[in-house]
């Protein structure tokens, strides 16, 4: 998990340092979030653990909709009942259509790491999700459900600067 986060933070920043100097409306952004890793049939029928997150972004300044490159990463705060966690890394290209509520849809990379009381496994490959926000002032509010793995989906209550 550790080459994998480094490799997605190098990544990440290679991308910002080539891309920067091209585009001129751009901006970095950083954001928080909560909410609960939905896991489904997995053996043993775990909890839902409840995870945490930030994301740092970097928006492109597209002038039809708002395209970013996104370094996503969550870790478990809440382990449910048989010790359930899920902790992910992961590089997404995000576009948020305009106005003061908006959708989101973005794809990229994710990678995972699973483990509860009598097992674990971790993984990685193609992640997509979708959502909705709410322009206020000087920050968004999100509401986004993206799908980590084909057991493992992620729903998120965000708030982006």
């Amino acid at each position: 998990m550790h080459r994998i986060l480094t490799l997605v933070i190098f990544v990440f920043a290679a991308s910002c340092a080539v891309i920067a100097p091209k585009v001129m409306a751009g901006e970095f952004t950083i954001a928080a979030m909560t909410g609960p890793m939905l896991l489904g049939d997995l053996p043993g029928d775990p909890d839902d653990p409840t995870n945490g997150g930030i994301v740092l972004g970097y928006e492109l300044g597209i002038v039809l909709a708002d395209l970013a490159v996104e370094a996503d990463f969550t870790k478990t705060l809440d382990k449910g009942n048989n010790e359930s966690e899920v902790d992910t890394a992961g590089l997404y290209l995000a576009l948020r259509t305009p106005g003061p509520i908006y959708f989101k849809v973005r794809g990229g990379f994710v990678s995972w790491d699973y483990s509860d009381e009598n097992s674990s496994s971790d993984d990685s490959g193609t992640s997509y999700g979708l959502g909705i926000g709410f322009s206020l002032a000087l920050l968004q509010i999100e509401l986004d459900y993206t799908t980590i793995d084909d057991d493992i989906n992620f729903v998120s209550l965000g708030i982006r600067f």
